[in-house]
C-alpha cells in the first residue's frame, strides 16, 4: 500500500492509551487529528463545535505520579491525557470524552462486584 492509498483509506476507529508516560508533541498532534475528524480519516473533514466525537478514546492507569527510583514521585501516565485535553480545547474549543480504566475507577469497581 502506497502512502497516498493510506491517505485515503486509513480511518480510526478508537485510539487506546495503554500505558506509558514517554509522549512527545507527535503523538499529541497524531492524537488531536485523528480525534478532531468528522469520520475517523486522519485528514478528513474536521468536526465543529456540536459536532459528536465519532472515535473512540480508552486509557488505562490513571495515575498523575507514581514512585519510582527517584527521590520524588515522577509523572505518570495521566498526563497525556491532561496535555491532549489541554491542547485540543486551546486549538478546536472541544472538549474530550474518554473512557477511563484502570485503578481506582468505577468500571472497574462495578467489573470486580459483578464477579462477586
Amino acid at each position: 500500500m502506497s502512502i497516498e492509498e493510506l491517505k485515503e483509506d486509513l480511518y480510526f476507529a478508537a485510539i487506546f492509551i495503554m500505558q506509558g508516560t514517554v509522549y512527545s508533541d507527535l503523538t499529541i498532534q497524531l492524537f488531536s487529528d485523528i480525534l478532531a475528524s468528522k469520520d475517523g480519516h486522519i485528514l478528513g473533514e474536521r468536526r465543529k463545535i456540536g459536532d459528536p466525537q465519532t472515535v473512540a478514546l480508552y486509557s488505562t492507569n490513571p495515575d498523575l505520579v507514581w514512585p519510582y527510583m527517584w527521590p520524588i514521585p515522577r509523572f505518570g501516565p495521566r498526563t497525556l491525557l491532561i496535555a491532549l485535553e489541554s491542547i485540543f480545547k486551546a486549538y478546536y474549543g472541544l472538549g474530550i470524552e474518554y473512557i477511563q480504566y484502570g485503578k481506582p475507577n468505577e468500571p472497574t469497581y462495578n467489573y470486580c462486584e459483578s464477579l462477586l
